[in-house]
Parts: C-alpha cells; sequence; structure tokens
C-alpha cells in the first residue's frame, strides 16, 4: 500500500464517520419543570410528603450529599425529589426517570437514589 492509498482510506473512512454521525438525529433534552409548581394536592400524590416537609428535607439532606462538581450535574434537590418520587411510587426507577418533573436516564435515577438512601442511612434521628 503507497501513501496515496492510505490517505484516500484515511479520507474515506473519516466520510464514513460524518455521514453516520449526519444519519444520527441530535439528542433532545426535556426541560426539568421545577416540582414545586404543582397545586399542593398533586405535590402530596406525587411524592407523599407537604412541599414544606420536602424544603425541610433537603435542607436537612444538604450537608450529607456531595455538592456537584459540574455545572451540569443533578443538584440535591432533584436528586431528593427524585428518591421521593421512587419511594412514593413503590416502582421501577424507569418510571421515576421518565416523569417531566425528574427528567433523567434510569441510570441517573438509580445514583440518585443511592445517594439520597445513602445520606438518609447518615443521620442521626
Amino acid at each position: 500500500m503507497n501513501f496515496q492509498e492510505v490517505v484516500q482510506f484515511v479520507a474515506i473512512d473519516a466520510l464514513g464517520d460524518i455521514e453516520e454521525a449526519a444519519n444520527h438525529p441530535p439528542r433532545r433534552f426535556q426541560q426539568r419543570k421545577s416540582a414545586f409548581d404543582l397545586p399542593d394536592h398533586r405535590f402530596v400524590k406525587m411524592f407523599r410528603l407537604t412541599k414544606s416537609l420536602v424544603r425541610e428535607l433537603i435542607e436537612t439532606l444538604q450537608p450529607f450529599i456531595v455538592p456537584p462538581s459540574r455545572t451540569s450535574a443533578l443538584d440535591v434537590e432533584t436528586k431528593v425529589l427524585t428518591t421521593l418520587r421512587f419511594y412514593a411510587s413503590g416502582s421501577y426507577q424507569l418510571d421515576t426517570a421518565s416523569n417531566k418533573h425528574v427528567c433523567m436516564t434510569q441510570s441517573s435515577a438509580s445514583q440518585c437514589i443511592n445517594k439520597v438512601t445513602e445520606a438518609l442511612n447518615q443521620m442521626q434521628f
């Protein structure tokens, strides 16, 4: 194989990568809606706690949950709400992750649930 054939091979390979990337639709992220904007009865139905109790829980858990290091990371409020939704539904993480007030992948929901559960276990009552 001479130099020109190698260059052609690399160029064809690069064009294939470009074509493949063009055929994949861009990722679409849903905008999270604030759960605290829900009417009180819907909030309680979804999370099984009142808004004031959830805010108090978030403040209480704050020192036990490592703050996000990236700007795109999930904040403590989102982690707690995700976990409460999981506890309230008694269901799989997929239901929790697909909720429009949470909007995250199943694996992210799983990590949130683990971190918040660990924080709850660390608290001394």
